[in-house]
């Protein structure tokens, strides 16, 4: 199955708090030489993040990433003079986003380097920092036959994911992840299911019928990073997408073909979206009402679990599905356990969630581009001392020739999990089913209504929720905590938008 996955998904905004800290790291960019007006000569630095780095085999990882090593040796052979130095991977301790600001302050940027999309396109991270790839988009990839322009490598909406307000695109990105629930398939028959839920409703009879069968229904982990805070984004991403799917056409006031986070802090002045609108809320006590059917201590399941997180209980029994990520295929195969199991897409959102659900399917809006660990910006000379505009031709040509299509899926396929998202593509056979379950056009919120317009109003709306989900505090408590927080967070994106030249007040007119 080629890969045409025309979702309609905005990057949202820097989910790390933008502090220049002194962090551990190696070195930032390259030295380089150039004649007067003549062809780059000299070394390109590339941090190509956690999972698609070169890296050798070891015990524990003896099939680790190698494609981009392979294609460097032989763009290099074409490119005399120049050579590909991939930095390594950093440790544990270090956190990647506040590294790479460090070097970015010290203009020691990397030539390309891996960011996740949130944050670039909505300028967070400050205008000027990264190269607006969109001239580039509208050439030639000269490693395609026939292409006129190399954005047409991508779908219309996959270009649009990541275009930011001003229209323009800082990053390359040509992977995706899919979100699925695996399940047992041995317990749903045990408790008499005989088919997967396809609406909440359905979903909500079926782990009622798994605990009166006498069985766990569902894993999670409140206090899990690795799926956007405890679970809190995902949801929220997965709900209010859909609660205001019929609308989101007439909220995009900055124009651009998604919604971006910006479009969400102008709705949120406006009322029509945060603590103010009752859509914000509307899905909490859906999930509260869900938690009944938690396994024992969710609350604080991710301290005695390691890396691959609620797999590691799912290939134990210890209940009988869970919200995870085509990440964790690689990891439930290698288990073997001694049960059937299979995935399913998140069931649509109906009427025994909230009134305000809607008919549009936001089953796969958790996945998208963006989402992925193939986004790649190139710094400025601001950031990258060593960028010059010789420097900068042979960077983009480096990156043109890693993302053909065919390129695209070598790299990607090999790394468990992730899928090539260039038209043409497919992915690896063991995640076909993902490929299926996160197709069709879906329209998403950027930023989870506020939930992650800034880093501390992430953390705040999170614990906030996370008091609800406990029964610590009732809904009107946690409107009143998180009114002023949200509002704080929408001013700052605003604020952040006028500076780098954009009219809000002419969109908030509309």
């Amino acid at each position: 199955m080629s890969r045409r996955f025309p979702l309609v998904r905005q990057a949202g905004v820097l989910g790390a708090a933008l502090v220049l800290s002194a962090t551990a790291g190696g070195c930032g960019a390259s030295s380089s030489t150039s004649n007067a007006g003549g062809a780059f000569r000299g070394t390109i630095t590339m941090w190509a993040g956690a999972y698609y780095t070169p890296q050798p085999a070891t015990s524990s990882n003896p099939n680790p990433p190698t494609e981009l090593a392979k294609l460097a040796k032989e763009w290099e052979t074409t490119h005399p003079g120049i050579t590909i130095k991939f930095l390594p991977v950093l440790p544990p301790t270090v956190q990647d986003t506040a590294w790479l600001e460090t070097r970015i302050a010290a203009g020691q940027a990397p030539d390309v380097s891996y960011l996740d999309s949130v944050g670039i396109a909505n300028h967070v991270i400050p205008l000027g920092t990264f190269v607006n790839l969109t001239p580039y988009f509208n050439k030639p990839n000269p490693y395609v036959p026939g292409n006129k322009a190399w954005g047409d490598l991508w779908t219309a909406t996959d270009r649009a994911a990541v275009t930011a307000s001003n229209g323009a695109t800082y990053e390359v990105n040509a992977d995706t992840v899919g979100t699925p629930i695996y399940y047992n398939k041995t317990m749903f028959a045990k408790a008499g299911i005989t088919s997967t839920p396809t609406t909440w409703a359905q979903f909500m009879q079926d782990v009622h019928q798994l605990k009166a069968a006498g069985l766990t229904p569902m894993g999670w982990d409140l206090t899990a990073s690795y799926y956007g805070n405890g679970g809190y984004a995902w949801l929220n991403n997965y709900f209010e997408s859909n609660f205001y799917g019929n609308q989101l056409s007439s909220m995009r006031y900055d124009g651009q073909a998604g919604i971006t986070a910006l479009d969400e802090a102008i709705a949120v002045k406006k009322g029509l979206m945060g603590p103010a609108n009752a859509r914000f809320f509307a899905w909490w006590p859906a999930v509260r009402n869900l938690s009944q059917y938690f396994q024992r201590g969710y609350e604080s399941a991710g301290s005695s679990l390691g890396k691959v997180g609620l797999a590691e209980l799912f290939v134990q029994n210890q209940f009988a599905m869970y919200l995870g990520g085509s990440w964790d295929i690689g990891y439930i195969k290698s288990a073997h356990p001694n049960f059937q199991w299979g995935t399913f897409a998140l069931p649509q959102v109906d009427s025994a969630v909230s009134s305000y659900a809607t008919s549009v399917n936001t089953s796969n809006v958790i996945a998208g581009v963006g989402g992925g660990a193939f986004v790649y910006p190139v710094p400025t000379q601001k950031a990258d001392h060593s960028m010059t505009p010789a420097k900068l031709k042979a960077v983009i040509n480096w990156l043109q020739f890693i993302t053909t299509p065919q390129h695209d899926q070598a790299i990607v396929n090999q790394v468990p999990g992730f899928l090539p998202i260039e038209i043409g593509t497919h992915p690896a056979p063991q995640l076909s089913q993902f490929a299926a379950q996160i197709s069709g056009a879906t329209a998403a919120l950027s930023t989870e209504d506020g939930a992650t317009l800034t880093p501390t109003e992430l953390q705040t709306v999170y614990q906030t929720w996370e008091q609800y989900m406990l029964g610590q505090i009732s809904l009107s408590q946690a409107k009143t905590t998180l009114l002023p927080v949200v509002q704080a967070a929408a001013s700052q994106v605003i604020a952040q938008a006028e500076k780098s030249g954009i009219n809000v007040q002419q969109m908030m007119n509309k």
